[in-house]
């Protein structure tokens, strides 16, 4: 006794002092296992199966009357359990199976699945196609060139190579060194190089940025973005310059530069390569960057801008290849339900993660800034204040932003009439998208403990909305999430390597998505970062990867903060909501408004499913018009031929 109280950190005369109150703590989830939902499943007298884990079951009573019993048998998968009688009512009886259900096989053969879809896109767009594309383009030439000239320690060989594959600079460096040739007698790499040794690498610069800046005068703006492509390229260069400083990001290499201006000639690639039609998908900075774009770029071409942009960007500038990772995690930031292509591998590092997060920005920035987007104005403006300004120096820098966007249009001949943004912003009603019941509400409830939990682990049966949903979460003002720095990981997409917490510095809510795909190599990493991050960190997996049964260890860890996404199985209200919500959201990218929900309501299917199905038929309806558009054309020309 003596050694106890030594240990316990009383004294004698502890009993006369009050005892404050032992607080237990709330968890979100108590149970022990994970319960699965099966199609009804007859387990003789006792009843019906509707749902079953490790821990135990919930039958459908096959009779009102209650069971006396605290213990009976139950014969599962082949094999008798002892359980015990956990709660029960007319209806329904919960029980405690003795040593744990331990046949997986049983559950996915029976677990209730939503049904998902695979489409095959309407053609393919080749990796050689947008490497062709790369060779003919200038700009990407030019773009190499500027940044060779504006490097600390310019690369002559590849300066020279430039130079020599843009016509008409080639024959400006060489008549600048009095070499004269002829239209026959072309100007070659070997007097390239003289002239550089005669004139001097100053002179030769000098020249270059001439040509340059006469050119990129010249170049028209594609169609697509004839009424905002000047701002909105000026704006990201500006905007992003002047956010970096804010998180420790110096861009030496003009990388993040080349990246932002590149970013749109994948646009161009798809619709040279495809249906012009395609072009209203990108009148605007919120229709460049959507996930219904790419989902679309899917069906019409097999890769989306992303994978393009990729191939083309890290081509004409193969020092952004490194870089680009972190491109692609700003396109997750905006919209956590992109799903990225199996070939899309993201190696982390503090760069590339801080590049993510001001890229992310600039892209919430063209949306309130040009298009007007009031709730990206709202996320915006909320993530702009964790950088530690207050209202008044956030109300210098936007003016600062609009100013000098405007300035730089006056000075390139355009108009610049970029206006301010509201810094008061509105704000997302999240719970306008869910079902009004009570699995939505233990759903909604779960962010609420979040706060001060910083941890959560949630479960889904349908990825995309899922996602989707906790996108607009995130950006939602209801849980304060809408002020956070935050940042998703796609656990699929990470290559093994270890990553730490000090390269998440800067963001305050980390997303692992899809946890139960992330390589085992990295799961040492995320447990020691999901102890010890002092920021907030979110895990999703899938209810069909049975992590409790798979991955037994990682289960434990998370088990007590793993809550469910509402299943559209438990409520029919859940599913047509979602439904109600997911025809509505596509309506702009169907020819003919919101599809009609009664076509998804006799089977249970997934957001990609209704999505996939409604606009694989806009898609081909945009290539009956191209073959129509071609039919009156080559018509048109005809009658022409004949009036001739």
């Amino acid at each position: 006794m003596g050694l106890f109280k030594a240990f316990s950190g009383k004294s004698e005369n502890s009993k006369n002092v009050p005892q404050q109150p032992i607080v237990k703590e709330r968890l979100l989830n108590n149970r022990r296992s994970i319960r699965y939902l099966v199609e009804d499943v007859p387990i003789g007298q006792t009843g019906i199966l509707v749902n079953i884990g490790k821990g135990g079951c919930k039958l459908k009573k096959l009779s009102p009357d209650l069971i006396d019993m605290p213990e009976i048998k139950v014969t599962i998968a082949g094999k008798e359990y002892r359980s015990r009688v956990v709660w029960q009512d007319d209806k329904h009886i919960g029980l405690e199976l003795q040593g744990g259900f331990e046949s997986p096989e049983f559950i996915t053969k029976y677990m209730k699945k939503v049904r998902d879809i695979t489409i095959r896109p309407l053609r393919r767009l080749s990796d050689e196609a947008i490497k062709g594309f790369v060779e003919k383009d200038m700009l990407g030439i030019m773009v190499n060139l500027m940044a060779e000239l504006e490097a600390p320690n310019c690369d002559m060989s590849r300066m020279k190579l430039f130079v020599c594959k843009l016509s008409g600079l080639k024959e400006a460096v060489a008549e600048k060194a009095n070499i004269i040739r002829t239209e026959e007698e072309v100007v070659t790499l070997k007097d390239v190089d003289y002239a550089i040794k005669r004139l001097g690498t100053d002179t030769v610069k000098k020249v270059s940025l001439e040509y340059i800046k006469r050119k990129s005068s010249e170049i028209e703006v594609p169609e697509w973005g004839v009424h905002f492509y000047d701002s909105y390229k000026i704006l990201k260069t500006v905007f992003f310059s002047k956010l970096a400083p804010f998180f420790g990001y110096k861009d030496n290499q003009n990388l993040a530069e080349a990246i932002l201006n590149l970013e749109t000639k994948g646009v161009d690639i798809f619709l040279n390569k495809g249906n012009k039609n395609f072009m209203k998908f990108y009148n605007s900075p919120t229709k460049i960057y959507s996930e219904l774009t790419r989902f679309l770029e899917k069906i019409n071409f097999g890769k989306d801008l992303i994978q393009v942009n990729k191939i083309y960007i890290t081509s004409v500038r193969k020092p952004t290849t490194a870089l680009y990772d972190g491109y692609v995690l700003a396109h997750l930031a905006r919209y956590p339900h992109i799903v990225l292509d199996k070939s899309m591998k993201l190696s982390l590092n503090k760069i590339v993660l801080n590049f993510s997060l001001i890229c992310n920005l600039t892209i919430l920035a063209t949306e309130a800034f040009i298009e007007k987007d009031k709730y990206a104005n709202s996320v915006l403006v909320h993530r702009l204040k964790r950088t530690g300004m207050d209202e008044n120096k956030l109300l210098l820098f936007l003016d600062n932003i609009v100013n000098e966007t405007n300035k730089i249009m006056n000075d390139i001949g355009k108009r610049g009439n970029l206006k301010g943004i509201n810094i008061t912003g509105t704000p997302i009603r999240i719970r306008e998208f869910l079902a009004k019941e009570p699995n939505t509400d233990r759903f909604l409830n779960s962010f609420k403990e979040f706060k001060d939990k910083k941890r959560l682990v949630i479960k889904y049966e349908d990825d995309t909305y899922t996602h989707y949903i906790l996108g607009r979460i995130l950006d939602s003002e209801e849980f304060e999430l809408n002020s956070k720095l935050c940042c998703i990981l796609p656990c699929e997409c990470l290559l093994s390597e270890d990553f730490s917490v000090e390269q998440f510095s800067y963001f305050n809510v980390v997303v692992f998505k899809n946890i139960d795909q992330l390589s085992p190599s990295l799961l040492r990493s995320l447990v020691k970062m999901w102890n010890t991050f002092e920021g907030s960190i979110i895990l999703t997996f899938s209810a069909y990867s049975m992590l409790d049964y798979s991955n037994k260890e990682l289960f434990l860890l998370l088990r007590k903060y793993i809550v469910d996404f509402p299943s559209y199985f438990d409520d029919q209200k859940i599913y047509l909501k979602m439904v109600e919500h997911v025809t509505s959201y596509i309506k702009n990218c169907t020819n003919g408004g919101s599809p009609d929900d009664s076509l998804y309501t006799n089977n249970v299917i997934t957001m990609d499913h209704i999505r996939g199905s409604a606009l694989l038929q806009a898609a081909q309806s945009l290539e009956e018009e191209e073959e129509e558009d071609k039919s009156e054309d080559v018509k048109h020309r005809t009658n022409n031929h004949m009036r001739s």
